[in-house]
């Protein structure tokens, strides 16, 4: 029984290490994005500025909801690692 635990810890400290990465990944392009279109709107025009907040709306909507599942993805893989090293 112990082995299957072992094999577990390792198996989900390599999930959540690659989970780590992918969020933070994520979370550095959508920074990256907002500060682009904040720079883009500092001598934009009226209707320019437009486009802008819609595209930005757009980036929130596809981001911020892939960031939270990974997020809670990540929790979970953490929980799972958690259990099977009290387990062990």
């Amino acid at each position: 029984m112990s082995e299957t635990h072992a094999f577990k810890i390792v198996l989900n400290k390599e999930r959540a290490i690659t989970e780590q990465f992918n969020l933070n990944n994520l979370k550095n392009n959508y920074l990256e994005l907002c500060q682009l279109i904040d720079m883009f709107s500092l001598h934009a025009i009226p209707q320019r500025l437009e486009e802008l907040k819609d595209n930005r709306l757009t980036i929130d909507v596809t981001y911020k909801s892939t960031i939270r599942d990974l997020e809670n993805k990540l929790r979970n893989t953490k929980r799972r690692l958690k259990y099977n090293m009290e387990k062990y």
